[in-house]
């Protein structure tokens, strides 16, 4: 029988696992996006995607790496990484087209 530690754990792990790939597959799609139509916005809506979806996946990893004392300063730059992603999503999406 599964601990239901255990399962919550696997559960998280899971919605992280698959937000990161979402996160990721839009990311590549703007990327593409970008090189088909050559507008730099793209690029950054891309960019803020990937920033945005890959920052669970290193909090996940970093909570199994980092000692423990050093787990709240990891916290604030993964949130930072968090806000740039959004700040670029923001300015891909406000920019004026050309």
């Amino acid at each position: 029988m599964i601990d239901a530690a255990l399962g919550g754990g696997l559960l998280a792990f899971g919605l992280t696992a698959t937000s990161t790939v979402l996160g990721v597959a839009i990311g590549i799609l703007g990327f593409i996006a970008y090189r088909r139509s050559g507008e730099r916005p793209m690029l950054y809506v891309g960019t803020g995607f990937v920033l945005v979806f890959w920052t669970p996946l290193l909090s996940l990893v970093g909570t199994a790496v980092l000692p423990a004392r050093s787990m709240m300063a990891a916290g604030y730059a993964l949130q930072g990484v968090q806000i740039v992603g959004l700040c670029c999503i923001l300015y891909g999406l406000w920019t004026p087209r050309s």
